[in-house]
């Protein structure tokens, strides 16, 4: 690299590396409207007319042309202003309620009620527990296939917790039912053969 000479207050000085010389320059420790000389050059010139000794300015960075902002169209507005009513419609409520769209409605109630009618009827009114097979055993049937649907994500799950209480029940009842229509069928038995034998007149 070349070795620079260049003045200061009528001073000559150098040599001097040519970055250090700009260097120099960069920090305002030599004025610009000094001299200075190096091999090759005919006479001293103002260092602000040596274009090697000036601080190299960084490349400009080409910068993209910017895509004008296109306006909405008038059905977006719409969609936009739609959407922005439903938000600030919306409640607390709204955000934790499941979307139970196009689920078959629960039947927990009508399970419910038939498994505990067919237990107290048959606690009730043993001597006829026969008939209440046609409380229990729907219950118990109607509570199997619902808890089925809800697993499987085709039923509203809100009816739950009811749906399986009666399906309980309409196993109990039936249980009992069965019990119950054992002993009757043993009773009326009984009491035809005491009858039949002139035991009981």
């Amino acid at each position: 690299m070349s070795k620079w000479y260049y003045s200061h207050q009528d001073e000559r000085l150098g040599p001097i590396e040519l970055n250090e010389l700009r260097k120099s320059i960069q920090e305002g420790k030599v004025n610009p409207n000094e001299l200075a000389w190096t091999d090759g050059m005919t006479d001293w010139q103002p260092i602000h007319t040596l274009p090697e000794l000036l601080p190299q300015s960084p490349p400009v960075q080409q910068r993209l042309p910017v895509r004008p902002y296109e306006a909405p169209s008038r059905t977006q507005q719409n969609i936009d202003r739609r959407y922005r009513d439903d938000e600030s419609s919306r409640t607390d409520y709204d955000e934790v309620r499941p979307n139970r769209a196009g689920l078959q409605p629960h039947r927990a109630t009508l399970v419910f009620v038939l498994g505990l009618l067919g237990v107290i009827f048959c606690v009730m009114f043993w001597i006829g527990s026969p008939l209440f097979f046609g409380l229990t055993i729907p219950a118990f049937i109607m509570g199997k296939k619902d808890l089925k649907a809800i697993k499987e994500g085709r039923m509203d799950p809100s009816g739950e917790g009811l749906t399986r209480a009666g399906y309980v029940l309409g196993i109990v009842g039936t249980i009992l039912a069965s019990l119950c229509s054992v002993g009757a069928i043993g009773y009326v038995a009984f009491f035809a053969f005491m009858v039949a034998t002139g035991k009981i007149k």
